[in-house]
């Protein structure tokens, strides 16, 4: 749950990971099935059909295929180190670019071209969407924000120094599981940090907030 459509890419999180968890299987048969093929007869044929094909192969493992993810995991790197301005921004761009996505989905990778004021990211043609690592992304930034360490041993949520960006002032998190716990929280964006509130709590899960 968030205030503004800006926002909503945090709400469908769950909606758009389903997803991707549906076309998943269908695309891990798909390039088993691909990938047998091409050896067959790359292995059949030798000689100048295995050397086109595995300079092919090459070139397609050179592309940066998971740049989204790359961007989420130096973003939450910033943040452990205490960079929090530079982790807002990285978070800031991504947002803004999903904004301009179909159905909010984040593809693999876009363009690397200079931002137009009013315009999206330019599309890589052969990107998929949805793409499984990039609809991660949302949830790496959400941990990001709110330095979730959960604790399953000690049955203990911590929260380090949560923070929010400018344009997100309240995100409610219902269902955090755990171990045998469920945990309700409201972060709320404040001058010096973000404030957090158990709004329900069904187990003996403790929750810390550390500054």
């Amino acid at each position: 749950m968030a205030e503004t459509p800006a926002t909503l890419l945090f709400s469908s999180a769950p909606r758009l990971s389903a997803q991707a968890q549906q076309i998943a299987p269908a695309a891990t048969l798909l390039g088993v099935a691909g990938g047998t093929i091409v050896g067959l007869v790359t292995g059949y044929f030798r000689g100048l059909v295995d050397e086109a094909m595995s300079r092919i192969t090459d070139a397609l493992l050179a592309l940066p295929l998971i740049i989204i993810a790359v961007t989420a995991i130096a973003a939450l790197g910033l943040r452990r180190y205490g960079a929090t301005e530079p982790f807002v921004a990285l978070c800031t761009g991504l947002v803004e670019a999903a904004l301009h996505c179909d159905g909010l989905r984040v593809p693999e990778l876009f363009c690397g071209f200079p931002r137009l004021p009013g315009f999206g990211p330019t599309r890589y043609p052969v990107a998929c969407s949805p793409q499984a690592w990039a609809t991660g992304v949302v949830f790496h930034l959400l941990q990001g924000m709110l330095g979730l360490c959960p604790d399953a041993r000690d049955n203990r949520l911590t929260l380090v120094d949560p923070v929010l960006p400018p344009w997100l002032s309240w995100i409610e998190l219902h269902g955090l599981r755990l171990g045998d716990s469920s945990i309700d929280l409201l972060v709320s964006r404040g001058r010096h940090g973000a404030a957090v509130e158990v709004l329900d709590r069904r187990g003996a899960a403790e929750v810390i907030v550390r500054r």
